[in-house]
Order: C-alpha cells, then sequence, then structure tokens
C-alpha cells in the first residue's frame, strides 16, 4: 500500500523540487531526476501487478489490478520520455504564458502534477475519487495546452478546459446516480462495492448512470462526435504534453 501511494507522492515531490533551482540547467537536473526516479517506482509497482494480476493489492482508498498495472506502467513510460524531451522543446523558449524567467519551472511544475494526477488514476479503488484525479488533469494540462501564450493556444486552452469540465459534470451526475441506486455514500461508489451491489441495481437507474458517466468519460477522452476541443488542443499543446 505504501509503495502504491508514493507513486503520485513522487511525482508532486518532483513538481516542487523543479521549482526550487534558478538556473534552467538546475531545473533540467531536476526535471530528469525527478522524472527516472518516479517512472522507475512506477514501473516496479506496475511489474508488481502484473506478476499476479489475478490478485490485486488493496489498501484503503487504493488498488492495483492487472489492468491497472498496465495502464500505470504505460503512464510512466509515457510520461517519463515526456520529462526528458521538455528541455529540448523548452531551449530558447521566451515569454509566453508566464514570463520568461518563471517558464521554465511553471511548465515543469504544471507537468508533475498532471503525470501525478494520471499516474494515480489506476491506483485508486473508487469511482468518485478517480473522477476527481480525472478532472485534476483537466486543470493542470488545460495549463500545459496554452502554454505559448499565443492567441490560438489561449483559445485551444480555454476550449479544451471548457468543453472537457462540462462532459465530467454529466460523469459526475452519473456517479451520484450511481451511488444513489447503490444505496450508500462514498464507500458504495468503490469498484468491489459496485461489483457486489451490480445485480441488484434498478436497472432504470444503472442504465441511466452508464450512460452519464460513458458520455462524460467520451468528452474527457475525445471520443467523436463529441471531440471539438481535441485538434486545436494537441496541435496547440508542446509535443511532450500532447504525447502525455
Amino acid at each position: 500500500e505504501a509503495a502504491l501511494a508514493a507513486v503520485p507522492a513522487l511525482a508532486l515531490a518532483g513538481a516542487v523540487a523543479t521549482q526550487l533551482p534558478r538556473r534552467p540547467r538546475v531545473v533540467d537536473r531536476a526535471n530528469r531526476a525527478a522524472a527516472c526516479a518516479t517512472a522507475a517506482l512506477a514501473a516496479a509497482v506496475a511489474v508488481a501487478g502484473l506478476a499476479d494480476p489475478a490478485a490485486p493489492v488493496r489498501g484503503g482508498w487504493l488498488l492495483l489490478d492487472g489492468a491497472g498495472a498496465v495502464l500505470l506502467l504505460t503512464v510512466a513510460v509515457v510520461g517519463l520520455v515526456a520529462a526528458l524531451a521538455s528541455p529540448l522543446q523548452l531551449a530558447g523558449t521566451g515569454r509566453g504564458l508566464f514570463r520568461a524567467g518563471a517558464a521554465r519551472r511553471r511548465y515543469y511544475l504544471a507537468l508533475h502534477l498532471f503525470w501525478a494526477a494520471l499516474l494515480a488514476v489506476p491506483l485508486v479503488g473508487n469511482l468518485a475519487v478517480a473522477w476527481l484525479l480525472v478532472e485534476a488533469t483537466t486543470a493542470a494540462s488545460a495549463v500545459l495546452v496554452a502554454f505559448s501564450g499565443s492567441a490560438r493556444a489561449l483559445e485551444a486552452g480555454w476550449k479544451y478546459l471548457v468543453l472537457t469540465t462540462f462532459g465530467l459534470a454529466f460523469a459526475l451526475l452519473g456517479i451520484v446516480v450511481l451511488a444513489d441506486a447503490a444505496g450508500g455514500g462514498l464507500a458504495a461508489l468503490d469498484y468491489a462495492a459496485i461489483h457486489a451491489a451490480a445485480a441488484g441495481l434498478p436497472p432504470e437507474q444503472a442504465l441511466t448512470a452508464f450512460v452519464l458517466i460513458a458520455a462524460g468519460l467520451a468528452a474527457k477522452a475525445g471520443w467523436a462526435p463529441v471531440h471539438n476541443w481535441l485538434p486545436d488542443a494537441h496541435s496547440e499543446a508542446p509535443p511532450a504534453v500532447s504525447a502525455l
């Protein structure tokens, strides 16, 4: 359980560590060190989860099963590549969304916060907590989409923030409907509790919850036809951010 919690915590520590130095080269080194440590721990946890996917690791709000381990490993690898590639794309970056002296550090702050939330999503065992983390990825990544500060980037960032948050509001409504159908509060939204209660859920409420949650997450994931934000956001975001 401690190792599961340490994965996003290490990414959060990386976000802090990149804010302490002032010289660009030292900031880049802090980013690389934090990224390598985070990815190594996440990969080790994911491999341990894949070693026995039929026996999920549980503890409090945390859960790691085989599917979660695959997602965790994927996010760890892509996040590491994004962090290591970022100094190259930041070379020569001037004034944008942030003043020139602080832009590099603010970029790494948002990047590591984004990565921390993404790493945490497959590690939580509660649908409501997962929703909160997915919403957190929106806040951090919207800043990165608009990072260049150009008019098109700002428009893309706002469009991404508004449309995906609007979609996630539908997902939240579906989660509330599901919790009411399950007859409980936050504990009823644990994945194990949902699985145990599934057969006894009122069919109408269960279907309503499913449609709302699926539609809301489709908007966040950029599935057609609710993908209006996606072309602008990916074309304006820095390449490493787009990949992550």
